[in-house]
């Protein structure tokens, strides 16, 4: 029996994320991703015919968006400047992955087989925040200032708010066994045969 384990971390971020050219401090946001993976493998030398491996394997994967100003709105003035809040929200994206598979080894006469089976799980979570709490757009610097005096009749060209349900969520199992041979009929002629099978939630068989 021979048993392996492997795991990773990563982690990486970003500050004041967001600004630049015509994007001013105020929309300033910080970024951070993080990655864990974790690997199990264990192999059987059953006998001289017969090898056996399964394998476990996980993995997490985690970014969002914080800080800065995402209660504002955002005021965007063509060929001048864009200021107010950050417009993306405090968003984020979650995964989950678990797998355990196994496959079998083993020959008899001229019949090489193998069989096994993987089960597998995901989970993924986004949340999404952009534009919440609204844009402002002005055509020139002029109307933006003209607004701010309150001049009768001028306001901005456009609005645009995002509004709904911020988070979307959806989990799924799969399942496939399979065997397959590899007959050696003659010297120079091997024949390939295999059956597999699939099935998942979400999706009709």
């Amino acid at each position: 029996n021979t048993l392996s384990a492997r795991y990773g971390y990563n982690r990486s971020g970003n500050e004041n994320s967001g600004i630049g050219g015509f994007s001013l401090d105020s929309r300033a946001y910080s970024s951070s991703s993080t990655e864990h993976s974790f690997s199990l493998t264990e192999t059987a030398v059953i006998n001289k015919s017969v090898i056996s491996e399964t394998r476990f394997q996980y993995l997490s994967r985690s970014s969002k968006n914080f800080g800065g100003d995402s209660t504002s709105p955002t005021i965007q003035v063509f060929d001048a400047f864009t200021s107010g809040g950050n417009g993306v929200g405090a968003s984020s994206s979650e995964t989950q992955r678990f797998e355990i598979s196994n496959s079998t080894s083993w020959t008899i006469g001229n019949h090489s087989l193998k069989a096994g089976a993987r089960l597998r799980y995901i989970s993924i979570k986004d949340v999404s925040r952009s534009n919440f709490a609204g844009t402002y757009s002005f055509t020139s610097l002029g109307q933006y200032r003209d607004a701010l005096l309150g001049v009768a009749g001028v306001t901005p060209v456009q609005f645009t708010l995002t509004a709904g349900e911020s988070t979307a969520k959806v989990n799924q199992i799969d399942f496939s066994p399979f065997i397959q041979d590899d007959w050696k009929i003659l010297p120079n002629l091997t024949l390939n045969l295999g059956l597999r099978y699939e099935a998942q939630t979400n999706v009709a068989n």
